[in-house]
């Protein structure tokens, strides 16, 4: 699981556990941090080092148990991530290994939306995609086309992203840095 996170980080898609909820203490700009997600649409925006790619790195870590993901966001030594999954089809007696796969590179438009549709024309019972900063690349046409894609499935989607649309029913977790702890 971790050399599969390591690995495909670059890609900005995985397939991960379907997660409800993430606790987050002293990590990066998170002294406290509780995020409770719902099936369908999670959003998780805010301008340029808010705090954004620090849930994302929480998330994976959490899964994959591999720290060395968080080495530079870690500064005091009750640094914490606790993550609820929902296990409706994962075999957790096989401990980390949830059999996880990522999306393979795919250029943005066209072949990146057909890997959105793809996933959320499946049953995933127990899985989530997250994507990462995907959608900030998105023309404008294909941006309304995959949020109208996210809003008609159920399947849960955790989207970190700098800009979005407004989606019906859709969580939005919005990241504020004031500078203050």
């Amino acid at each position: 699981m971790n050399e599969v996170l390591q690995k495909n980080a670059e890609n900005g898609i995985f397939y991960v556990p379907k997660i409800r909820a993430i606790r987050i203490k002293n990590i990066g700009l998170w002294r406290h941090a509780s995020l409770e997600f719902i099936d369908g649409v999670n959003i998780i925006t805010g301008m340029t080092a808010s705090g954004k790619s620090t849930i994302l790195k929480c998330i994976l870590a959490g899964i994959s148990g591999n720290e060395a993901l968080l080495k530079d966001l870690i500064e005091h030594k009750n640094s914490r991530i606790e993550i609820e999954l929902i296990a409706e089809t994962l075999d957790l007696k096989t401990g980390n290994n949830f059999a996880a796969k990522s999306v393979n590179a795919c250029s943005i438009g066209e072949s990146l939306y057909n890997k959105l549709l793809d996933f959320t024309n499946k049953t995933n019972k127990g899985y989530a995609l997250l994507v990462d900063g995907i959608m900030d690349r998105f023309s404008k046409n294909m941006f309304k086309k995959a949020l109208s894609l996210f809003q008609k499935t159920k399947n849960q989607k955790i989207i970190i992203t700098k800009r979005y649309e407004e989606i019906a029913n859709a969580r939005i977790f919005e990241c504020v840095c004031d500078n203050k702890t």
